[in-house]
């Protein structure tokens, strides 16, 4: 039996279409068959209003864990993403500062031949 490959983080960066997609399905899918049942089913007006009621604060509950998983999803790439900018510019400054000092050093060497 193969073992699962490792998670390599490879597809992070790249938006949440996959689980995003997977729970808008699963959502979709509970809605759509808790109503097929609820149309079948042999019970009273107020049993099934009950019930629906009762679905539709589970999708609720869903969509809300959904949106607190992806805004966190989202704060951590965001804050990962401002590290490396921040990582990049002070790469970038300190080089320009160093070609700045060749600069002024070849400058002063000229100078005083």
């Amino acid at each position: 039996m193969e073992e699962p490959a490792a998670d390599t983080g490879a597809n992070e960066g790249t938006g949440n279409g996959g689980f995003g997609s997977f729970t808008l399905g699963l959502l979709v899918g509970a809605l759509v068959g808790g109503a097929v049942a609820m149309i079948y089913a042999p019970a009273s007006g107020e049993e099934t209003r009950d019930v629906l009621r009762a679905k539709g604060r589970e999708a609720t509950n869903a969509a809300r864990d959904t949106a607190s998983d992806l805004t966190e999803r989202t704060n951590t790439l965001y804050a990962r993403s401002k590290k490396k900018f921040e990582e990049a510019r002070s790469t970038v400054e300190d080089a320009v500062k160093e070609g700045k000092e060749a600069a002024e050093s070849q400058r002063e060497r000229f100078r005083s031949e």
